[in-house]
């Protein structure tokens, strides 16, 4: 939704009105089971129009990737592509923090403590995007 354009032009809007977009352990690349059902072998990465990852440009809103150092299965290293991929197409405000002894799990589970990592990390990205 903060990458493509389609999703939100249906109801009048556009991504480049959001003020930042901050996936916890975000599914950057297709999911495996729409890759699975598309065909594709069991790990294969698929990047395709449903994917974020495809849809990285240099205008897109502020990012913030946080992502766990034992998440799923190619979660950590999506996360780390696509920090990548927006420094190579000219984007300049993200970051990607690879959060210690995080699973997929562990990386909500602390939201509501104010002192909890991710917590903390989404607070600043909330008061300054930019920075």
């Amino acid at each position: 939704v903060a990458l493509d354009p389609s999703w939100l032009a249906a109801y009048g809007a556009s991504p480049d009105r959001l003020a930042g977009c901050a996936p916890v352990s975000g599914q950057l690349a297709c999911h495996f089971t729409y890759a699975n059902a598309r065909g594709a072998r069991p790990g294969q990465t698929m990047i395709d129009r449903f994917a974020p990852l495809f849809h990285v440009r240099p205008d897109a809103p502020p990012m913030l990737l946080t992502v766990g150092d034992n998440d799923m299965p190619c979660r950590l290293e999506e996360n780390q592509l696509m920090r990548a991929a927006l420094r190579t197409a000219g984007h300049h405000h993200h970051s990607c923090h690879v959060l210690a002894g995080r699973d997929h799990g562990g990386m909500g589970a602390g939201l509501a403590d104010p002192h909890d990592a991710v917590t903390r990390l989404l607070l600043d990205f909330l008061r300054d995007p930019l920075s």
